[in-house]
This record gives structure tokens, sequence and C-alpha cells, in this order.
């Protein structure tokens, strides 16, 4: 279907003015980061709002900050974070999902704000966000509040944002010493596809590595949303490295999540892929481990 349906365009100079915005039109707006999502909704007659709150002319929403916590603006885009230096020493495991994230010129465009409220299952950034226990900063009406991250995702394309708030950043704790992660992104082509499974583990490991001290771990395209799989951490927290107790901790993790049959993989498919996706991520993760310390 060609071009888009009317709307009116906004262009919010600070957060207060677009939270404002957003209260006055209610469910007739929908704030806008890179589009890349939203303008081809509309396109498709997916989503008609009447009006577009464009964020990109508020300053400071794109900034990577280090402090207590480590500050990612939600209109930082894809090859931005992907850039970064901070994130890239600190946080392989989501240079991993922004890296294989559509094209290039996607990846130039579109924000990490807008891949997280688009709240889809495949998003790539999610279950690495997960893994690393992430918070996120929304502001509204009522003044700002934080959210782990594990509860925003509500169902697919709902998440917990109240009509009249926007995500402002996401909040990254700073990983302890003998910590590593990656995430896996299982496809059928090399580049430029959705994820049949995504798999994600962040690892805390004792000093000589034989040990997972702690582990999360974040799924994606398991279930209706991005999930953590918690039994298979809590199994997994404080065993050994080793090919039998992995799969153990994979089998739990392929129970837990909820896969769906659909054109790219069936649920059984996808199960199986979870146990061995674990496997691999945490043996990556401690190999990376082992080259922070060498």
């Amino acid at each position: 279907m060609d071009g888009l349906p009317p709307f009116e365009y906004h262009r919010p100079s600070t957060i207060e003015e677009a939270v404002a915005l957003l209260a006055r039109f209610g469910e007739d707006a929908k704030p806008m980061a890179g589009g890349t999502d939203l303008l081809v909704q509309m396109k498709n007659r997916w989503a008609s709002p009447g009006h577009l709150i464009a964020l990109k002319w508020i300053p400071g929403l794109d900034g990577i900050t280090d402090g207590e916590r480590v500050r990612i603006g939600a209109l930082a885009t894809h090859s931005r974070i992907k850039g970064s230096p901070l994130i890239r020493s600190r946080f392989p495991i989501l240079i991993d999902a922004l890296s294989r994230l559509g094209s290039q010129q996607i990846r130039n465009v579109a924000t990490i704000g807008g891949n997280l409220c688009n709240a889809a299952p495949s998003a790539d950034s999610a279950p690495a966000l997960l893994a690393l226990g992430a918070k996120i900063v929304l502001v509204g009406a009522k003044g700002k509040r934080e959210k782990g991250l594990e509860s925003f995702f509500l169902a697919p394309g709902k998440t917990a944002l109240n009509p009249d708030e926007i995500l402002e950043s996401i909040l990254l704790p700073k990983p302890p010493p003998f910590s590593c992660g990656a995430y896996i992104k299982h496809m059928r082509r090399a580049a430029l596809d959705l994820p049949i499974v995504g798999v994600a583990t962040q690892c805390t490991f004792t000093p000589d590595l034989k040990k997972m001290e702690d582990i999360h771990i974040g799924l994606g395209v398991c279930a209706p949303t991005p999930i953590r799989a918690k039994a298979a951490e809590a199994f997994l927290r404080g065993k050994p490295v080793e090919e039998g107790i992995l799969n153990q901790g994979g089998a739990i993790a392929s129970q837990e999540a909820k896969p769906r049959d659909t054109w790219r993989g069936s649920a059984s498919y996808r199960s199986d892929m979870i146990r061995e996706l674990i496997h691999e991520a945490i043996f990556l993760s401690r190999d990376r481990t082992k080259g922070l310390q060498s």
C-alpha cells in the first residue's frame, strides 16, 4: 500500500513538552524515535495515529554516559551504541545483539528505545539487556520512574508504558570481575533476518573459571515476550562449567520457554535450539572472560 495515512507532526524540544503532547492527544498520538518500525506499520495500516510526536529534536536522549551505572539514552542508535568504546569494553553481549540487527542503514537510524518499545518477541536487544539486568527510566505526566526491563514487556506489541510516558534511558549495572556475556542469534540467513531463536547469557565465573557464581539468561522468540529463564539460572548458579551440567540447564530453559510454531521454525525446533544455544553461549562467555584476564 502506497503512502501514509494523514497525521500531524509535532517537534517537541523537551521531554516535558513531548509528555504534554502525549497527554493531550491520548491514544491518537504515537512517539516516534527512528521510525523504522512505526512508519512501516503506518504504511501497512497496522497503525494510524493522528499525531506523531518526534523525539529526535530533544537534546540529551541519545547519549551514552558512565557513572554508578552505564546510561544509554533511548534515542541512541544501534550504530552509535555499537561504536561506543565503553559499551564494547564492558558489554560485548550487547555488541553481539546490535551487530546483527537489520542492515547498516537501519542500524544508523533505528534506536534502542524504539526496539524495546515496539515490544516484538524477536527484538534482538531485549534478551541481551535482560541478561544484563537492565533497568529503564520512564518519564510521564506524574514524573520519572525506574522499572526492571523484565516487567516492561506485557504481550506482543504491548508494554508497561502509560499513554503519556516516554522511555528516557536504559541503565546497566557494571559487571563484577570475571564476568562476560554472549548473545547468539539463530536465523535462516546470514543477515537481514529476524531470529528464529535468540539466546543471551551473562555469566560471572569463579577466578579459576571453573564454576558459574552467577548467570542471567535472556531468551527471544521463545515466548510471547522476551523472557528471563530464571529456573535455568537457579539450576546453573554455583555449578561447574561442564557439558552435562550445561545440557541440563539448557533443557530446563527450554521447558520454561513457550515457543510457538511459525513459518520460520516449529515450536519443537525452537526448544531444541534453546538447549543447544545456551550451552554454546555459556562457553563463549567463559572464553571471553578468559580473554579479559589475559
